[in-house]
Formats: structure tokens, C-alpha cells, sequence
């Protein structure tokens, strides 16, 4: 059962009256009030401000103004972002057009590179045959002559002349019993060398007169003491010097016999035991006693200690002395009779060594 109850006292100075012609309209408590005017009879107490509210006022815009420099500054750095990656993105197309520019060329290089390899190679090769031709040539300019060493001038004061070097050259004839005369001696001179006595080579006009004169010295130095054998006493000198007559050779062949020399020095002489009568060197007969005896080179691997020296397939390696040039060859001795070096190759024959050095 609803209530009907009276509405507020209104002032009256507010209050309008309705007209005769306006009833009153009736209302209930439960009806909901629609009217735009505000009831001036209802107190209202309006909330007083505070200082809270203030200071939430002033966080609030200051954090909007933070969010807005923020992202102000945020947008900034985002375009100086893309800027770089812009400048970023050029620099490695540029990097990206050199790499490949780079690598064109690489390979064009490279070709000629092994094109210049092969070139060098071909080179290397016809040099040698050039040398293997100029040196066959001296050979072949060089068989007929001799070279006589130790041998001092007659004046020293006194520039020797060509007649004076014929005149020791038949004077050394005589001693060894071959008849030489002006018509066998095609030509005649010293050359320069470190030595005082500078060495003389003589031309003979034919290879048979250089064989007899250097077959004749070893003839006459056979067998005899080193101030019985050839000496500048014989070529009618005061002073008596030995003399050594030996075939004129090319530097070439000089250093191959100098090589073969300091090996049998090196190598050969701690075997001094199984030394034959012989040693030869591109077939040219170099020192009569530094020859290993191939009767016995067997023997070989009974004075090898097997402890200390590697065997292989009945190979044995020789004991390397403590010399400059021992480092230099890697000697070998077997029943087979072959010796290997890095600088040339050792043959064993009957009684005798070969030495032929590559290319030669």
C-alpha cells in the first residue's frame, strides 16, 4: 500500500500558481521526477576542495607533459633510427657491389697468375736446356786445353809475354817426354783467380796432345814423393814448387768436382777400410785412392750398427760426420750398389764411383 505524502513547502516568491484552465496534474511518490528545474527547496551542501585534489591535478599534467616530450623524443630517435639504417642499408650495397667487383677481379688475377706459373715453368725449363747447350759448348771449346797451376812468373818486374808461357809450356813437355812445339800450341794465357799464381791454360790444336800431356803428368807423378813429382824445378825455376797440370773445365763441371771432392772427404774416408784404387767423376778419373770397392760394399752393413742407423730393405744409411756439408746429402749403401745424394747421383761400377750430376 504506497504512501501518498506532501511535497516540501515551496517559497513564494518561486511558486507559480497554475491557471484555471491548468489542473494539477496528480502525482505519485513512485512516478520519477522529469522536470529540468531544479528543486530549490532540496538543501544541497557542496564538497569543499582540498589540497590532495590539487596535487593530484598537478601529477596528472605533469606526467602528460612527460608522455608528450617522451614521445616526442621517441619520434626523434625513431627517424635518426631510420635515417642510419637508410645510410646503412646503402653503404652495404656499395660494400656488397665492391665485394663482387673484388672477386671478378680475384679471379681474373688468379688466371693470370697461373697463366704467368706456367709461363715460368716453360721458362725454367728452356733455361735449363740452354744452359745443359752452353755448357756442352764450353765442354766442347774446353777438350783440347789444360790448365796448369802453381806456376809463378820467370820476372816478376817483367810483363810476361805469350812467347815466355810457350816456353814453360814445352820446357813441362820435355820433362814429361812429349815433343811440343809452336805449331801444337794454338794459344796461350793466364786467367785471374783468388791465388798469386795465377793458373795458365793452354790450347793445344788437337785433343790428343792435351790427352798425352795430361797422361804423361800423372805418368810421371805415379809412385813418386811430393819433391820428386812435377814442380816449377823441372820448368828451369830457382824455387821449387809442386805443379799441377788437370784438364780445363767449365765452372760448372769445377764445382760438380769440387762438390764430389768434399763428399769423399765427408763421406767416403770414415770407410777408409773398403777404399779401392779408383775414384771417378762424370768418367774422368779425379783422385786415385777415395773409391769404394763394390767386391765388398756388402760389408758395408756388418760396420753399421743397426741400433743407431735406420734400416729398410736392406738399404743403411751411412753415419753422417759432423761436416759443413754433410747436411747437404743423404747417402745410401746397399748390395744393390746405388748411392742417391741431393746433389747428384753416385753409380758404383767395378772398383770405381761415378758421379753424374743432374743435368750434366
Amino acid at each position: 500500500m504506497s504512501t501518498r505524502r506532501s511535497p516540501p513547502p515551496v517559497p513564494k516568491s518561486s511558486k507559480t500558481l497554475p491557471g484555471p484552465k491548468d489542473p494539477l496534474p496528480e502525482r505519485y511518490d513512485s512516478a520519477p521526477n522529469l522536470s529540468t528545474e531544479p528543486h530549490t527547496a532540496i538543501n544541497t551542501r557542496s564538497k569543499r576542495k582540498r589540497e590532495t585534489d590539487l596535487d593530484m591535478q598537478a601529477i596528472m599534467t605533469e606526467i602528460k607533459d612527460m608522455f608528450s616530450s617522451l614521445s616526442l623524443e621517441q619520434n626523434k630517435r625513431i627517424s635518426n633510427i631510420q635515417t642510419s639504417m637508410s645510410n646503412i642499408e646503402k653503404q652495404n650495397e656499395e660494400i656488397t657491389s665492391s665485394i663482387k667487383f673484388l672477386s671478378e677481379k680475384y679471379d681474373e688475377f688468379f688466371e693470370r697468375v697461373k697463366k704467368l706459373e706456367s709461363e715460368k715453368t716453360d721458362d725454367i725449363k728452356r733455361i735449363h736446356i740452354l744452359e745443359d747447350k752452353v755448357e756442352f759448348l764450353e765442354r766442347k771449346l774446353r777438350s783440347s786445353g789444360i790448365e796448369v797451376r802453381n806456376v809463378p812468373k820467370r820476372v816478376q818486374d817483367k810483363q810476361e809475354t805469350k812467347e815466355d808461357l810457350c816456353q814453360i809450356i814445352k820446357d813441362m813437355g820435355k820433362t814429361l817426354e812429349v815433343g811440343l812445339n809452336d805449331s801444337d800450341i794454338k794459344d796461350v794465357y793466364r786467367i785471374n783467380s783468388r791465388s798469386v799464381e795465377k793458373p795458365i791454360i793452354v790450347e793445344f790444336c788437337s785433343t790428343l796432345t792435351k790427352e798425352k800431356i795430361v797422361a804423361s803428368a800423372k805418368k810421371f807423378n805415379k809412385g813418386k814423393t811430393l819433391h820428386e813429382k812435377l814442380n816449377t824445378g823441372h820448368l828451369n825455376f830457382k824455387e821449387k814448387k809442386p805443379v799441377f797440370v788437370s784438364e780445363s773445365l767449365t765452372p760448372r763441371t769445377q764445382k760438380l768436382f769440387y762438390i764430389a771432392r768434399e763428399f769423399s772427404k765427408a763421406m767416403v774416408t770414415p770407410f777408409a777400410g773398403l777404399l779401392g784404387e779408383r775414384f771417378s767423376c762424370g768418367n774422368r778419373r779425379i783422385c786415385p785412392k777415395y773409391a769404394l770397392n763394390t767386391s765388398r760394399s756388402s760389408t758395408i752393413s756388418s760396420k753399421i750398427d743397426p741400433l743407431s742407423h735406420t734400416t729398410h730393405n736392406h738399404k743403411h744409411i751411412l753415419p753422417q760426420p759432423q761436416h759443413k756439408y754433410s747436411s747437404q746429402y743423404t747417402v745410401y749403401a746397399d748390395i744393390t750398389n746405388y748411392y742417391e745424394t741431393s746433389r747428384f747421383h753416385t753409380y758404383f761400377c767395378s772398383n770405381n764411383i761415378i758421379l753424374s750430376n743432374n743435368g750434366l
